[in-house]
């Protein structure tokens, strides 16, 4: 009753990996039946983990706990924490092995948040000076090795000071977000493009073919 009530992801295999049991959580949100093979709960990723990492190891020590993907029947992946344990008989044989997981795709998402804002203009959602500084010294090494030119376009706005001050905050924001998106189509594939702060733009072109382009 316990497990069947709890909002854990809980499944029971055999030691050849067929489900013996599934609580209803399990049921609900990967749609797994008895018999079926535990591998066909996740993700190709976490197949090949459970293969070639995990399952050896808790054979091996007994447990083991981290991240695995789970596949939902809709074919959407499900990150979970999970932990894999393995059961033993009164002569040391593994006869079951029960994973217990969560459901961490709200934790996922945030921390994608948090990555993202760390890096990224929250206006214009260009890439910040943080960000920009990081991958113009990678493109300094890399044209240092190999002796490709690189080029760095500052832009700011003429007048732009006057937007504000005419027509409110508001409206340079939503100027700013146009000239990004403008700017975005113009630059080729591969070019980086950033706001530094305010009306300031800067674009890493790498390798540009001549002086004049």
């Amino acid at each position: 009753e316990i497990l069947e009530a709890t909002s854990e992801i809980v499944v029971m295999s055999d030691p050849n990996g067929r489900v013996v049991y599934a609580n209803r959580s399990a049921r609900s949100l990967l749609d797994v039946q008895e018999e079926q093979h535990v591998g066909a709960l996740s993700s190709e990723t976490s197949r090949e983990r459970l293969r070639t990492e995990i399952m050896p190891l808790v054979r091996r020590r007994g447990s083991w706990s981290g991240e695995l993907e789970f596949v939902d029947p809709d074919a959407n992946i499900i990150p979970v924490a999970a932990t894999v344990q393995a059961h033993h008989d009164e002569l040391g044989a593994v006869v079951r092995i029960a994973t217990v997981a969560h459901d961490i795709t709200d934790l996922k998402a945030a921390q994608r948040r948090l990555e993202f804002d760390a890096t990224h203009d929250t206006l214009t959602g260009l890439a910040n000076r943080a960000l920009f500084r990081e991958i113009g010294e990678r493109a300094l090494a890399s044209s240092r090795r190999t002796e490709d030119p690189v080029a760095v376009l500052f832009l700011d706005l003429d007048g732009f000071k006057l937007v504000n001050d005419t027509y409110g905050h508001d409206a340079g924001d939503v100027l700013l977000a146009l000239v990004a998106r403008r700017l975005v189509e113009a630059i080729r594939a591969g070019d980086v493009l950033a706001r530094l702060g305010g009306d300031e733009f800067v674009i890493l072109c790498e390798r540009p073919r001549s002086e004049h382009q």
